[in-house]
This record gives C-alpha cells, sequence and structure tokens, in this order.
C-alpha cells in the first residue's frame, strides 16, 4: 500500500491541468491590462 501511495505522489503529469491553464490565462490576461493602463 505505501508503494502505491509513492509511486502516485511521485509521478506529476507532464504540463498543467485544464484548470491551471484557465487561471494562468486569466493571469495573463490581468497583468497585461495594468501593463497597458500604466503606459498611458
Amino acid at each position: 500500500m505505501l508503494t502505491v501511495v509513492t509511486v502516485l505522489n511521485v509521478h506529476k503529469p507532464r504540463g498543467l491541468t485544464p484548470y491551471g491553464q484557465h487561471k494562468q490565462a486569466k493571469e495573463a490576461k490581468r497583468s497585461n491590462k495594468k501593463r497597458t493602463a500604466a503606459t498611458r
């Protein structure tokens, strides 16, 4: 049983989950808006 837990903890899927991708895109849009507002 401990081996299963260890393997699951070590294995990390490549890339972001759909939730992570959405959150990252939202943050990128927010930081772009701040940059354009600051340059005006």
